[in-house]
């Protein structure tokens, strides 16, 4: 389920606060309990999900900055479940790579971007990711940084990867087929 992180915290606040209310003005404890149970069920979705739902779903609406404020606001990235951990690492590899292609930057800071971008897509797949698609996504720009460092072997490892993920999105169909024609242009 995904909740703003604003929200979140307010909804937890509140839950707390009715919980001491209903207590106070002799509610019973049921209410209280009730109000509490729900509050630490959100605090724990918190610890355990963080706002990785909301980082996958503002970059696919192509809104890196919100993205990354999402990620930001995930505090504690070893208390999340394996497979968001490997999400958020997912979402801060895309992100870097997206930053390398920034215009103005000079060479040593779009490799840097690269490198981090690399590393953070391996950590991703590494921890496990559930879908193929996202797989797939991830081995086509660890390709695209070999291509751009004219590593055709890695590049071809990579696309080799690509093909055994690939899925019936185009974008990714058309994705591979513009990788093997530049990796077979590769000296």
């Amino acid at each position: 389920m995904f909740f703003n992180p604003r929200l979140r915290f307010i909804l937890i606040f509140s839950l707390f606060a009715a919980g001491v209310v209903a207590l106070l003005l002799g509610f019973g404890p049921t209410i209280s309990i009730l109000s509490w149970g729900f509050a630490i069920l959100l605090l724990l979705g918190y610890f355990l999900f963080g706002h990785i739902n909301g980082a996958l779903f503002a970059l696919k609406a192509g809104k890196i900055e919100q993205a990354e404020k999402y990620l930001a606001a995930t505090h504690k990235v070893d208390w999340l479940l394996a497979s968001h951990r490997a999400y958020y690492f997912f979402c801060q590899g895309l992100i870097a790579i997206y930053k390398s292609q920034e215009k103005g930057m000079d060479q040593k800071e779009r490799f840097a971007f690269l490198e981090k971008g690399e590393q953070q897509l391996l950590q991703a797949i590494d921890l496990g990711m559930r879908r193929k698609a996202e797989k797939a996504m991830s081995y086509l720009n660890l390709a695209h940084i070999a291509y751009y460092r004219s590593e055709k072997a890695k590049a071809e490892e990579y696309a080799q990867l690509l093909a055994e993920h690939l899925t019936e999105d185009l974008h990714l169909k058309k994705g591979y087929e513009d990788l093997q024609q530049a990796i077979a242009k590769m000296p």
